[in-house]
């Protein structure tokens, strides 16, 4: 290992959904392996033993651009796990970067004119800058290439995982008075972003008033088309009496709602990694998903796939899990083989010896 090489980690996004959760899986093994030095809005005590330096500048501004440069210490390395990476020089002899997906790139037209021009020119900083390129799938990879001039001599595509001892001590009849949850009912997981498809989702409860009620975890402000939601909700006001905004809620509470749910729905139109539908495997979950981006690679034949673009397609495979008890059994019995597939341990083995080729 490389302890005396020092390795400052852009960590201001440790609350996040999907990049929180790559963080705090990669940050003890990356504490293990060198000198490390977190940048994080404000001070965590769970890594109190850990340097931190406090940096409560927000992620995609402009005074991030100026602010962040000079709140990075002198360093081996400087990792960003994300595409915000600093324009201006820092104080690192190199740099790597975490690119997810290229969404914004891919999507150009679902943005706003400012977030086009903000994506199109930090990520092709990104992959310039950078010595050391991470992503999370064969799919990304190609669509970091596809999308920009990376160099793909310096890409490492280093699967996710998720973590091997996901338990709650949390009865599940508490979790339902809490939240008001049925006995039976379908889940879906993850910020109600347009490319997520919930609206697809949506559209498939219309066809039949059979199925049994959704429970959307996730955030939902500012994220989806609010007029196109209300609209749907306006020509079909049952659609009240089937879907339940949960909100986001702590892991303690999310892991029985995986582990009682009927199947996990996750009909993403674009996905760099997708870390829900692994979650659900591990809990014994069946999962419902996409037949298209990054999710086939990931799951397998651990899944139901279904066409995203075609509201009956996602009908019929929850029809089937509704009906067919031993659909449920087969998807639950592949998604627990396929998970042992992936694990943090693997993912930071790759990363740590990525990292120590270019220092």
């Amino acid at each position: 290992m490389f302890k005396d090489k020092t390795l400052v980690v852009d960590a201001r996004m440790l609350d996040s959904a999907g990049i929180g959760t790559y963080l705090k899986q990669l940050i003890p093994f990356l504490s293990d392996a060198f000198l490390l030095t977190l940048l994080v809005r404000d001070f965590q005590p769970k890594w109190k033993s850990i340097d931190q330096v406090e940096c409560d500048v927000p992620i995609y501004s402009v005074k991030e651009q100026w602010k962040l440069p000079f709140q990075i210490p002198p360093c081996d390395l400087f990792f960003s796990p994300h595409y915000n990476i600093p324009l201006l020089p820092i104080r690192a002899k190199k740099r790597c970067v975490t690119i997810h997906d290229v969404f914004h790139l891919a999507h150009l037209s679902s943005l706003k004119l400012s977030e086009k021009l903000y994506a199109k020119a930090v990520i092709s900083q990104a992959v310039r800058r950078s010595d050391l390129i991470f992503t999370d799938s064969k799919f990304s990879y190609e669509e970091i290439l596809r999308y920009s001039d990376a160099d793909p001599k310096k890409i490492h595509i280093i699967p996710l995982a998720c973590s091997s001892n996901m338990q709650s001590s949390i009865d599940f009849e508490k979790i339902q008075e809490k939240y008001d949850i049925p006995d039976t009912y379908f889940l879906f997981v993850g910020n109600v972003k347009p490319h997520k498809n919930l609206k697809g989702i949506l559209a498939a409860y219309q066809r039949s008033d059979d199925l049994p009620p959704l429970m959307v975890v996730g955030k939902k402000e500012g994220l989806l088309n609010q007029d196109d939601l209300q609209d749907l909700f306006s020509e079909h006001p049952e659609l009240h009496q089937k879907v339940h905004f949960l909100g986001k809620i702590p892991d303690h509470d999310l892991l029985p709602l995986f582990q009682n749910a009927l199947s996990l729905l996750f009909p993403s139109f674009y996905e760099g990694f997708g870390l829900p539908p692994l979650e659900a495997m591990r809990l014994g979950c069946p999962v419902i998903a996409s037949n298209c981006a990054s999710i086939p690679e990931v799951c397998g034949d651990a899944v139901l796939y279904i066409d995203p673009y075609r509201p009956e397609s996602i009908f019929d495979a929850m029809l089937q899990m509704v009906k067919n008890p031993s659909i449920r059994q087969k998807y639950k019995q592949l998604g627990n083989e396929r998970v042992k597939e992936f694990s943090w341990e693997k993912s930071a083995e790759m990363t740590i010896q990525a990292i120590e080729k270019i220092l």
